[in-house]
């Protein structure tokens, strides 16, 4: 993950009240563009670390939590490489569920 992700991460579990508009986001974790904050954000989304309403403003939150169960390769992926296995492996299976 990257050290921004991380960042913004720990700024969304520290909130409290309503959560945090990008430029907010932005300003928090030093980035300088709404762009990149929303690229940033959007990969966080895909890994299922938080949700959020298109078109709606202030809806960024931490995600509930989800278990996941590997069977197989990936259970020796993780085993081996950690919570990369496991991004990659919920992008992998994201995209081919779209494809379908």
């Amino acid at each position: 993950m990257h050290p921004k992700q991380e960042k913004l991460l720990a700024y969304l579990h520290q909130r409290t009240g309503d959560p945090p508009t990008i430029r907010e986001i932005m300003e928090h974790i030093e980035l300088k563009s709404t762009s990149a904050t929303t690229y940033h954000l959007q990969v966080l989304e895909i890994a299922g670390h938080i949700t959020s309403d298109p078109g709606r403003a202030r809806s960024i939150r931490l995600a509930d939590t989800v278990t996941l169960t590997f069977v197989g390769d990936e259970a020796e992926a993780v085993k081996r490489v950690g919570h990369e296995a496991i991004v990659e492996f919920c992008q992998r299976e994201e995209v081919g569920l779209l494809n379908k």
